[in-house]
C-alpha cells in the first residue's frame, strides 16, 4: 500500500502544487489520475517515486520511505516518466542490462511483450519511433513484475491499435501483489482499464472514487430534444439532445462515460464531492 500524509510540494517561493494532500493506494487495482497538463499529476508521481521531496508530509510504500530511495524500495517501484530515455541498444541488450536491478525481473515475458507489441527487436532503441520506444519500456517495466508500476502519460506517441495493445497487456499483468498507476489526459485510452478515478485540477484532488462507487452513484444518460433535465449534475449539449449525469436513485445500470464525469468535476466538484460524502 502506498500511504500520503498531508503532502505540501511547491515550486520555488510561489507556485504551490499540493497543500495537506491524504491519499492511499492498494495492490490489486489500476488507479487513473486525470487531470490536464501543468495539473500536478506527473509531480505527485514523482514525489511517489522519491524523484521529489516535499516540503512536509510523508509517502511511504509499505515500511519504507519514498524519499530515502533504498535499493530495497527502488526494486520494487518502476516508474516510466513522460519524457523516455532511448540508448543506443537492441531491447534484447536493454532488458539483460537494466534488468539486473529488478530481482523478479522476467527476460522471457520481456521478448514475449515485445512480440505482442510488435517491436523490431533488430533495431536500437535509439532508431526507433517515439511509439515504439514506449512500447519497449511499457514492456520492460511489466516484466520487472514489482509490486509498483507508474506510467506517466504512457500513451503519448502510440497508434490507435498500439494503444489497443497497451489496454490488453495491461489488464492481464494486475495481479493481487501488484498495482498500477496511470497519469494521462488522454481519458478515453484508459476508459475500460482502471479500477479507480482520481481527478486532479490546480494541485489539488477534486475526485477519489473506485468504478465500483461511481456507477453506483451515478448515472450516465441521454436526453433526446432542447428540454434541460432539472434533475442533472451536469448536462452538455449534443446534435440531437443532451448528455446528462443525474444521481442514480434506482440502483439502474450505466456505463460510465470517464470523459464526461471528468468535465463534470471540473464544472463542479463540490457537488459531486458532497453526493459521495
Amino acid at each position: 500500500m502506498i500511504e500520503i500524509n498531508n503532502l505540501h510540494y511547491q515550486y520555488g517561493s510561489k507556485r504551490k502544487i499540493f497543500t495537506g494532500l491524504n491519499l492511499s493506494f492498494e495492490t490489486g487495482k489500476i488507479y487513473g489520475i486525470l487531470g490536464h497538463n501543468g495539473a500536478g499529476k506527473s509531480t505527485l508521481l514523482k514525489c511517489i517515486c522519491g524523484l521529489l521531496i516535499p516540503g512536509t508530509g510523508s509517502i511511504r510504500i509499505g515500511h519504507q520511505s519514498a524519499a530515502d530511495r533504498l535499493p530495497d524500495f527502488l526494486a520494487e517501484l518502476f516508474f516510466l516518466p513522460e519524457e523516455i530515455s532511448s540508448p543506443a541498444v537492441r531491447p534484447e541488450q536493454y532488458g539483460k542490462i537494466y534488468g539486473v536491478f529488478y530481482p523478479k525481473y522476467d527476460h522471457q515475458l520481456f521478448k514475449s511483450l515485445c512480440q505482442e507489441f510488435e517491436i523490431p527487436m533488430e533495431h536500437k532503441l535509439d532508431e526507433m519511433s517515439y511509439g515504439q520506444k514506449k512500447k519497449t519500456l511499457i514492456a520492460f517495466g511489466i516484466a520487472c513484475k514489482t509490486k509498483v508500476i507508474i506510467l506517466d502519460e504512457p500513451t503519448n506517441g502510440l497508434d490507435i491499435p498500439s494503444k489497443s495493445q497497451f489496454r490488453k497487456i495491461l489488464a492481464k499483468s494486475t495481479t493481487p501483489e501488484n498495482m498500477i498507476l496511470i497519469s494521462t489526459h488522454q481519458i478515453k485510452d484508459i476508459e475500460n482499464l482502471i479500477d479507480h478515478v482520481m481527478i486532479v485540477n490546480e494541485g489539488g484532488l477534486l475526485f477519489n472514487q473506485s468504478y465500483a462507487a461511481i456507477t453506483q452513484a451515478l448515472y450516465f444518460t441521454e436526453r433526446t430534444g432542447d428540454h434541460l433535465t432539472d434533475s442533472a449534475l451536469y448536462e452538455e449539449e449534443k446534435i440531437h439532445g443532451h448528455s446528462v449525469l443525474e444521481i442514480n436513485t434506482g440502483s439502474k445500470e450505466s456505463k460510465i462515460d470517464l470523459e464526461f464525469l471528468y468535465k463534470a468535476v471540473i464544472h463542479d466538484p463540490n457537488t459531486l464531492k458532497k453526493l459521495f460524502n
